[in-house]
């Protein structure tokens, strides 16, 4: 019980004699303050120092422990201090101070910004900066410590279709992923492995069904340093916390490599130092027909392609007028389109994306109907009135054999 243990203070490491002996009190002076706090940096300021000392607990049967921490006498009030008449030496030994900083980057060497960075052990919490880098005020040496870096924001930066159809060429072997990190980008539910949950979940995100990974976080962070040794780097036990088991002295070089989860293609956004999205010169046509749909008149429109050519996979939004419109379901073409595919949580808001991909290419002819829409008009009104394509939810955007992105 905590009324039967004895507390008591010690300037010096505790021994198995001193400990018994040592009083529950100290006294401190004007020679602490100039072991302590009460020296003279080379700019002309008194510079910091913490004092060692030791906290030790004894029970009713002699057992004792310490635990050691550190104590800057300070003139607060800015006293005038005169000479000790005592000339009694420094006895406590001296609690440096170090300073615990690094830089996180992609694995192209894109700086992260905005990565909560923890220190277990030093109860500090800072944030990387837009250039990715990170420094924790200064603490004691001697001390273990764990830099733990984290971000959660937007799960959806940087993940469309094209992802999707990179990790399902590396599952059916027939274009590998060609780094360690974006395999690990690339095990979208942390499994460690690659299969096709991860291709069921990354689309459920693409479309915005979910809004976060069920079992990953937005970002994983490696230590820089660490070497993968498998083919299989997301089965690794890889480094992802940085530990300092006695801190010596200052460190600038703590550094982690930040891989964006689903984005295989490198194509987030990190920082707001790379706000620009990468447009292709490639345009790839769909088309509609125009005609008058009478009120209460129920219709199947097709959408058809208006190039030839070959093509891997497609996303798109269409805005359907919901006061012009109902969407009551679709058909498919040329290509197969199932309900996953689409996202209908928004249709009263007008918004239906779609995400296709095909296991290789898939042929077109210039007029060839891919899918049909099936609408219900609440008026008499013309088809291009009520429907349109855009990127709202997902980008219009469709995919060759060999990754070229062609703008919808």
């Amino acid at each position: 019980p905590s009324n039967r243990l004895t507390y008591t203070i010690s300037r010096l490491v505790p021994s198995a004699t001193s400990a018994l002996s040592a009083p529950s009190s100290i006294t401190f002076d004007c020679r602490d303050y100039l072991c302590s706090g009460g020296f003279t940096n080379d700019a002309g300021q008194e510079a910091p120092r913490f004092m060692s000392i030791y906290i030790i607990v004894t029970d009713e049967y002699g057992n004792w422990d310490y635990c050691r921490t550190g104590v800057m006498v300070q003139n607060n009030m800015g006293a005038v201090i005169t000479q000790c008449n005592e000339n009694r030496p420094c006895e406590a030994d001296l609690l440096g101070r170090a300073v615990v900083g690094g830089s996180i980057q992609t694995e192209q060497g894109r700086n992260i910004e905005l990565v909560d960075i923890s220190l277990e052990g030093g109860n500090s919490v800072v944030q990387t900066s837009v250039s990715g880098t990170y420094e924790f005020p200064a603490m004691n040496t001697g001390g273990s410590y764990s830099v733990v870096p984290q971000k959660l924001l937007a799960p959806r930066n940087g993940l469309s279709t094209a992802d999707i159809l990179l990790i399902q060429k590396h599952i059916l072997g027939s274009e590998k992923l060609n780094t360690p990190y974006k395999m690990i980008a690339a095990d979208v539910n942390k499994s460690g492995e690659i299969t096709s949950a991860d291709l069921v979940e990354l689309r459920k995100l693409v479309l915005g069904k979910i809004d976060n990974f069920s079992r990953n976080t937005s970002w994983r962070f490696v230590d820089k340093a660490y070497q993968f040794t498998t083919n299989n780097p997301a089965s690794e036990n890889f480094q992802e916390v940085y530990n300092i088991s006695t801190l010596t002295g200052s460190m600038n070089n703590v550094e982690f490599v930040g891989v964006k989860i689903g984005d295989v293609n490198n194509t987030s956004q990190p920082s707001q130092l790379y706000n620009t999205e990468e447009r292709s010169n490639n345009t790839y046509t769909l088309g509609i027909d125009e005609k008058v749909i009478q009120a209460g008149e129920t219709i199947e429109i097709p959408v058809y392609t208006l190039n030839s050519g070959e093509l891997n996979g497609m996303q798109f939004t269409l805005g359907l007028n919901p006061e012009l419109v109902a969407f009551e379901g679709y058909t498919n073409g040329a290509i197969t389109l199932q309900d996953d595919n689409f996202t209908f949580l928004r249709l009263n808001e007008g918004i239906l994306a779609t995400s296709w991909d095909n296991k290789g290419a898939a042929s077109f002819v210039k007029g060839q109907v891919l899918f049909s829409l099936k609408l219900k008009a609440l008026k008499t009104i013309q088809v291009s009135e009520a429907i349109n394509m855009n990127s709202q939810l997902v980008s219009a955007e469709a995919y060759s054999e060999n990754n070229t992105k062609f703008n919808l």
